[in-house]
């Protein structure tokens, strides 16, 4: 199946997914914002690849990687049975706090190398398969 992604439809379901996020633990308006970045980024993964998979891997990996392997709460949640043992130290807008890195205001810096970078050099669906 083709997916076909109006940029209109993108940025409707990127506000989405950033509101949902401020239902989180201590979630705040840093870490909405990121969120609904991060879902208009997996949109244009999907878009370009033209396959849901990639998205759905870099999320869960994203989440897997920051829970589970750094220890470091993922919106709010903290997790048991981590690999490290990870404090984080530093103002709440640099660490993102009790809500974790994607409300700091790295996680923006990280977006703005993500989307030059796939733009560049992320797959392309040719434009035979459209």
């Amino acid at each position: 199946m083709r997916w076909v992604v109006r940029w209109q439809d993108a940025v409707l379901l990127s506000i989405v997914f950033g509101f949902v996020h401020l239902g989180s633990r201590g979630e705040g308006w840093i870490g909405a914002v990121t969120a609904g970045l991060f879902g208009l980024f997996l949109c244009l993964t999907l878009r370009r690849t033209g396959n849901l998979w990639f998205a759905l891997g870099l999320h869960g990996s994203f989440v897997y990687g920051e829970t589970f392997i750094y220890s470091v709460p993922n919106s709010g949640f903290p997790s048991e049975g981590h690999s490290l043992n990870s404090a984080l130290h530093g103002p709440q807008w640099l660490t993102g706090g009790l809500v974790g890195p994607e409300a700091s205001v790295m996680m923006f810096v990280v977006l703005a190398l993500m989307f030059p970078l796939f733009g560049w050099f992320g797959p392309r669906v040719s434009d035979t398969e459209k």
